[in-house]
Order: structure tokens, then C-alpha cells, then sequence
């Protein structure tokens, strides 16, 4: 508690509510202040008294010069134990309670000298005896009591005994040489007294200095042991956080790669949803492979028939053009192993097979080789090649895995397109174009030829007596002869850039573009051979076929490119008018013919 505060203490009254509510020490030590400060008036006028009084008795020359002397002593003896107390009082009562009390007992023993030197004067001996009562109340006041009750009955005995020991000093010590008796035993003993109390006030005050230094020093070993285990706690926490930096960071790689690859899965998904063209999206599929970086060099091998497809679809890329034809002319073998593997997937790394040599060559270190698979079993291969040992870690195994599964859904929905356009545009029993496609694609030769001043060329055929092999062998038979005459023509028509539709129930029409009859007409005379060579068995029977064709082209038997099938349909029954089983080529001589 510091000086203000408890000046502040000693000047304040404190009303009850607020003694309730702190411990009995604490209340003591607030009325001892309150006390010393009302008594303070007090002390004053008791002083001044014993001085008028003394003052007076020394002037009065009644008293010998010792009991003058006596009274002087008793006057000063009050004065500086009152200046003692005062000071005293200043301090915390809990340090210095024993000094107190010693100097209250001091001070009642000021005033017995004094008293003692009145020779039963009554007006000294009534100030003596009160300021007596007063230093009574004080002394016990002083005490250190755990309880009220205790207080009180000290107060009662203390006051009752010091009045009395006050009256029979002051009664007898005149006559017993009482002030011999304080002069030649009491001060030097009061003199010792002190001076053992002051020193053991300052052994005690350096005591308890040390004992603040152990605890403060103990605190601060405990300060310093908690900010140790405090930094040690923080170095782990950083480390911790390092160690979770260094995760995050790898999370944060793990993320980006993934995100890298959802956004190439979706690339894909939305390349094979647009696109139908399986080669156009393997192309794209391959360059994105490569173009991100995944992988050095890829190809995409799908079978033959996956997709409407006559030959296998091959392409490689990331290598030099002669190594990528190496790859591309190993497909079929690459099929093969791949189609053989009892495993979705296989990775390779260091020494590749001998099929894959150019690949060694330029410096591969691994390879995966993947099974592209639809509802039908593997259809085709994905073949991934890198300059880095690891990268078909299990990670990317499903990277790419996906991706094969991509592709599979790529050729699966061609597959679906295929069958879709060739029920569009092809004829369902013989499988070449239908009437109205066949059209579609005549009217683009047309467009071309006449934008680039080129020729067509166009033939009609039709089945001879094709009723009668209805009729003689049946329906079925007769669709046996529509296909096998329509497989004929596609075949030479298909190998020479041509188009071939049927063009009714038994007719069929073919035509090229930036050919001229001379030109065409060797191709229609190896069709009408490969026909009539056909040997078709019914039951045992041999039966044989022959057709009746008709040959234009434009702009030299036909100006009008329009007129090309009416031109062609024209010379085809000028064959059949004269004699079936013939070719006939488009002139002014047929149509005139024709017209008569």
C-alpha cells in the first residue's frame, strides 16, 4: 500500500457497508488510522497542557530544580515520543505493530515521569491521567487480534490495569525515588530497548528484503522457465507450421495438376460431344497431350470396323516424321500385343521392346500402353511415351486411364454417328447410298464442276429381267442378286473416287467428278464384266446375271448438268430396247431415238 493511499485511509471515514466487506485485520488496520488521526487533536492539547502547566510550576519557583528538571524531561520525553509515534504511525501497521506498542507503553511512561514530578497536583495529575487513558486505548489498539471480541476484552483489562498502575506511580513515586529510579534504570534501559527494536526492525525489513529477492528471483525463474517452454512451444509451432507450408505447397502442386487435368477431361468430353470424326479427335486428343507438356510423344490406334471404319485409324505424333511412319506402320503389331495384355494398362520403363526401337533412339525412358475400350472389348490402344523414368506413377495411371476411358467413349459415340448417318444416308439392303443422299452428293459434283469448269461423268444400270428372277426363284434370292450386284460396282466405284447409290428397286447409278466418258468408260465396262462373271447358286441351280447400262457425261453428251440422270436413263433403256446386256453411250442419235 503506498503513502497517499494510506494517508487517504487515515483521513477517510469509512462507513460500515464498507468495513463488512473486508477482513478484520484490514478493518483493524483502517481503525488504527482513523483512530491516530482523531486522537492527533487530542495529543496537541494534551502537550500544550502539560507545557502550561509545567511552564507555570517552573515559574512559580515552588519546585526545586530537580523536579523542574524532572518536569522539563517528562515534557521532551512526551514531545519526541509523540513525533516517534507520529512517524511510526505512517508506516504499514503489520511491520511495525511491536514498535508501535512499545512506544505507546513508552509514552505512558513519559507521562508517570511526568505526573510523578506534579507532587499530586490535581490539574497536571487529571492531564496526565487522561492522556494515560488515551495512550491505554492506543497501546491495545496496536495489538495484532484475530477477533473483535478479543480486542475488547484486552481493551477492558489494558485500561483498567494501566489506570491503576498510573494512579499508584503517580501516588507513590514521589516518595520512593521514583524519579532516581527512571533516570538511572529506566532510560538506559529504554535507550537499549530502542536500540534493539530499531535493529531488529532493520534485521527484520532486511530479512524480508531478502526474502522478496528469493520469491522475486523464485518468480522470475519460473517467468523465465515459462518463457523457455513458451519458446520452445513457439519454435515447434513454427516448425510445425514449416512442415505444414511445405504440405500445403505440395497440396497446392496436387491441386493445380488436378485442376490441370479436370480442365483437359472436360477439353476432351467436349471435343468428342461436338465432334464426330474420330481422326479429328485424336489429332486434338494428341496434340493436347503434348502441346501441356504430359507426355513427349503419343498415338492412337482403333481397330478396323470400331466406327464404320474399312481401315484402321492410326496416328502418332511428337517424333520426327520418319520415326512417327515407323510407329504408324507398326500398328497392327501394336495392336496386337495390347489387345493380348490382361491388364487395362501397362507401363514400361528403361528398355523397350524391339517394336518400339525408334522410340529408344530418341532418347525414351517410358512407356504406357493403354487398352481404349467399349461396351464390345478393347477397340483400340493409347500409347504414351516420356523422356522422365516416373512419370506413369499411380497418380497419373489414373490420369490417363480416364483418358482412355474418353477415348472409348469417343469411338463408341463415332460408332453411334456412323450407324445413325447410315441409316441416313445409306440403303439398307446393299449398304451403298440411298436415293436421296446419292442425290445430295450429284448436286455437289454439279456445283463443283461447274464452279471449276470441270466434267462428270454418270452411268445407269438396271437389273435385266430382274422380274423373272423374282418370279422363278423368290424375293429372297432376288435381294441376294441387288446385293451382290451393288457389292460388285461399289467396289471399282469406291477404289476410283466415285459415288454409287440405288437408284431404285433394281437400279443403280454411279458418277465421278472430273471425268469425261472416255475415261469412265473403261471403269463401266469392268463393272459390266465383274458382273456378268457372277455365278449365283439356287438350290443347285446356277444362275446368271447381266445388266443394261447407259453412259453420259457433262459438258460433252450434256450441256446441262441438270439433264446428266435423265441423259443416262435415256441411253440405259436404249440398251434394253435393243437387245438388254449392252452399254450404251449418250448421243444426239440415242435421244433422238428415244423421242421417236
Amino acid at each position: 500500500m503506498g503513502e497517499e493511499k494510506k494517508r487517504e485511509m487515515m483521513g477517510k471515514n469509512w462507513n460500515e457497508e464498507e468495513e463488512e466487506e473486508l477482513d478484520f485485520q484490514e478493518r483493524m488496520e483502517r481503525f488504527r488510522f482513523r483512530i491516530q488521526g482523531e486522537h492527533m487533536m487530542i495529543h496537541a492539547v494534551i502537550i500544550i497542557l502539560l507545557l502550561c502547566v509545567a511552564a507555570a510550576e517552573i515559574s512559580s519557583g515552588k519546585d526545586s530544580g530537580v523536579a523542574s528538571a524532572g518536569m522539563i524531561v517528562g515534557i521532551a520525553w512526551m514531545v519526541i515520543s509523540h513525533i516517534i509515534d507520529y512517524l511510526c504511525s505512517r508506516k504499514y501497521y503489520k511491520y511495525n505493530h511491536k514498535l508501535l506498542q512499545f512506544n505507546k507503553i513508552n509514552i505512558m511512561a513519559g507521562v508517570v515521569f511526568f505526573s510523578a514530578c506534579m507532587d499530586f497536583r490535581p490539574l497536571p495529575l487529571l492531564c496526565g491521567f487522561s492522556a494515560f487513558i488515551l495512550y491505554s486505548f492506543e497501546f491495545v489498539e496496536c495489538i495484532d487480534f484475530t477477533t473483535p471480541e478479543e480486542r475488547d476484552k484486552a481493551m477492558i483489562v489494558s485500561v483498567t490495569c494501566f489506570s491503576a498502575a498510573y494512579i499508584i506511580l503517580s501516588l507513590v513515586g514521589r516518595h520512593f525515588g521514583l524519579l532516581k529510579l527512571v533516570l538511572l534504570i529506566g532510560i538506559p534501559c529504554f535507550t537499549i530497548y530502542i536500540f534493539l527494536k530499531e535493529l531488529y526492525h532493520y534485521v527484520d525489513k532486511y530479512v524480508t528484503y531478502i526474502t522478496q529477492l528469493n520469491q522475486d528471483n523464485t518468480v522470475l525463474m519460473q517467468q523465465s522457465d515459462q518463457i523457455h517452454e513458451h519458446s520452445r512451444k513457439v519454435k515447434e509451432a513454427v516448425d510445425l507450421l514449416g512442415v505444414q507450408k511445405i504440405e500445403l505447397s505440395k497440396a497446392n502442386e496436387i491441386i493445380k495438376l488436378r485442376n490441370q487435368e479436370m480442365r483437359l477431361h472436360n477439353e476432351i468430353l467436349s471435343l468428342i460431344t461436338i465432334e464426330r470424326d474420330m481422326s479429328k479427335v485424336s489429332k486434338n486428343v494428341l496434340d493436347m497431350l503434348i502441346e501441356r507438356r504430359y507426355v513427349e510423344a503419343a498415338g492412337i490406334f482403333v481397330d478396323a470396323g470400331m466406327y464404320g471404319n474399312d481401315a484402321p485409324m492410326v496416328q502418332f505424333c511428337g517424333l520426327s516424321d520418319k520415326d512417327n511412319e515407323t510407329m504408324i506402320g507398326n500398328a497392327g503389331d501394336i495392336l496386337q500385343e495390347i489387345h493380348h495384355l490382361d491388364k487395362e494398362y501397362e507401363t514400361i520403363i528403361g528398355t523397350f521392346p524391339p517394336l518400339y526401337e525408334c522410340l529408344a533412339k530418341a532418347e525414351l525412358k517410358s512407356m504406357m500402353r493403354l487398352q481404349i475400350l467399349t461396351d464390345g472389348g478393347m477397340c483400340g490402344a493409347l500409347l504414351l511415351v516420356s523422356k522422365k523414368e516416373h512419370i506413369f506413377d499411380n497418380e497419373l495411371c489414373d490420369f490417363y486411364v480416364t483418358i482412355a476411358k474418353q477415348l472409348g467413349i469417343a469411338v463408341k459415340n463415332a460408332n453411334l454417328y456412323a450407324t445413325m448417318e447410315n441409316l441416313a444416308t445409306r440403303d439398307g439392303l446393299t449398304g451403298i447410298y440411298n436415293r436421296r443422299h446419292f442425290t445430295k452428293l450429284f448436286n455437289d459434283y454439279v456445283t463443283a464442276a461447274m464452279d471449276t469448269k470441270g466434267t462428270i461423268a454418270v452411268a445407269l444400270f438396271d437389273i435385266d429381267k430382274f422380274k423373272n428372277v423374282n418370279d422363278t426363284y423368290g424375293h429372297t434370292f432376288g435381294d441376294r442378286v441387288i446385293v451382290a450386284i451393288a457389292q460388285t460396282a461399289d467396289k471399282v466405284v469406291r477404289e476410283h473416287g466415285g459415288i454409287l447409290g440405288r437408284y431404285g428397286g433394281e437400279e443403280f447409278v454411279f458418277a465421278f467428278l472430273n471425268y469425261d466418258v472416255d475415261k469412265v468408260l473403261p471403269l463401266v465396262q469392268e463393272i459390266h464384266e465383274n458382273i456378268k462373271a457372277q455365278e449365283l447358286i439356287h438350290n443347285g441351280t446356277v444362275v446368271k446375271i447381266n445388266v443394261s447400262i447407259g453412259v453420259t457425261d457433262y459438258p460433252v453428251c450434256c450441256s446441262n448438268p441438270a439433264d446428266l440422270l435423265n441423259h443416262a436413263d435415256w441411253a440405259m433403256y436404249y440398251s434394253k430396247q435393243h437387245g438388254r446386256g449392252r452399254i450404251t453411250i449418250d448421243g444426239e442419235e440415242i435421244r433422238q431415238a428415244m423421242m421417236d
